[in-house]
């Protein structure tokens, strides 16, 4: 009569359960999505910021070299001016006989020769300055065409990578998706199994009220207990009440079945947590794959990584997130938990990303019938 009346309290629980199952994947494939465009996002502009800083150097460098190509030609100028006007000065005072002109033309040409001495040392100058300033320009060039180049290529890695995170995102997803099915389909047959069980338990106890006879049995080296089992008379049973052959045969028979159940269904568990940790392992090293290439990349562009700076987050650039999931099958049922660290901008390494499809091979064990009426028989003894 107390099982009967904790029925309703069960199947609320497993409603409980599936609901709370949707949510969790619901809200990881939200946070997943923004994470990864909020990365795409910030890498770009960082990139386009970086390209156009550059061209502005460029462009002032152009700039700089025109000017100062115009002043040396007006120089130049200026200086073939001052040589004609020197000759002429020095025709006038060939041509000149009076002596003071012929002074004051001396004095002219000296102050002529003197500005021209001048200008000709501002020419050496300028010419100086103009040939360090192709120089830094071609250093700039080689640097543009360089960076220009690295962006290139880490833009294609980047898409690359971004490509693979989607579709191990996918794979990872569908998986996710079918061990849920699985998951909710098991503990509906465990409900209706616990239902069933109780109900004959219930029938069980009633038959041997009426008869006044009964058997309790359990299982001390098992952790779960179990109802006692209707006995009924046959043909062959003595007169003292005792269970007849047949009846003792179909108990032992089930009891081997049941052991057998457990052990199987410990051995599933075991693989499972072996299977997870060598998944958290590796996307332990991809994270950490895409910390050294980001941090490489700003090494190349001259810039300062960001891991040196904030050391706890991932960079903008390694989006894909990084992404950490947990299975664990506990001894008295099954579960599964799956958090979702959504990438913090610092660069993660697929990304973020998650893992492969073909890394889930092994949690994708199929359970036996036996391991689930196992499942259920332990349920049915925790809870009563």
């Amino acid at each position: 009569m107390v099982l009967e009346g904790l029925h309703p309290q069960r199947d609320d629980a497993g409603l409980q359960l599936e609901q709370s199952l949707r949510l969790e994947a619901g809200e990881q494939e939200v946070a997943e999505s923004r994470s990864l465009a909020q990365h795409n996002i910030e890498l770009r502009r960082l990139l386009d910021e970086e390209q156009a800083a550059y061209k502005r150097k460029l462009q002032a460098y152009q700039e700089g070299q025109q000017r100062q190509a115009q002043l040396v030609q007006k120089l130049q100028a200026k200086v073939g001016q001052l040589l004609k006007k020197e000759t002429e000065l020095e025709q006038e005072r060939l041509t000149e006989e009076s002596p003071n002109e012929l002074e004051n033309a001396l004095i002219r040409l000296e102050e002529e020769q003197q500005r021209s001495c001048s200008l000709v040392q501002v020419n050496s100058m300028l010419r100086e300055q103009l040939e360090q300033a192709n120089v830094a320009n071609a250093a700039l060039s080689e640097d543009i065409r360089k960076l220009t180049a690295d962006w290139a290529r880490a833009r294609g890695e980047l898409e690359q990578r971004e490509a693979q995170w989607r579709r191990e995102e996918e794979s990872f997803n569908t998986y996710f998706s079918n061990e849920h099915g699985r998951l909710l389909t098991l503990w509906r047959q465990a409900v209706a199994f616990r239902r069933h069980f109780g109900q004959l338990r219930a029938a069980t106890e009633r038959s041997v009220g009426r008869r006044g006879a009964g058997m309790g049995w359990q299982d001390k080296g098992s952790p779960f207990s179990y109802p006692p089992f209707p006995l009924q008379r046959s043909g062959g049973a003595g007169a003292g009440g005792e269970p007849s052959p047949s009846l003792l045969g179909t108990i032992s028979s089930r009891l081997a079945e049941l052991t057998a159940a457990l052990q199987q269904l410990r051995k599933e568990g075991g693989e499972k947590e072996r299977a997870v940790q060598a998944l958290t392992a590796q996307l332990q090293k991809m994270v950490s794959v895409c910390r050294c290439v980001r941090c490489t990349l700003h090494t190349k562009a001259g810039a300062t990584c960001d891991a040196q700076r904030t050391p706890g987050t991932l960079h903008a650039g390694c989006f894909a997130g990084s992404l950490s999931c947990s299975g664990a099958v506990s001894r008295g049922g099954a579960g599964i938990a799956c958090r979702a660290g959504a990438a913090a901008p610092d660069a993660a390494g697929h990304h973020p990303g998650a893992p492969h499809s073909q890394h889930y091979q092994p949690l994708r064990a199929s359970v036996s019938p036996p391991a689930a009426m196992m499942l259920s028989l332990s349920l049915a003894g925790s809870a009563g």
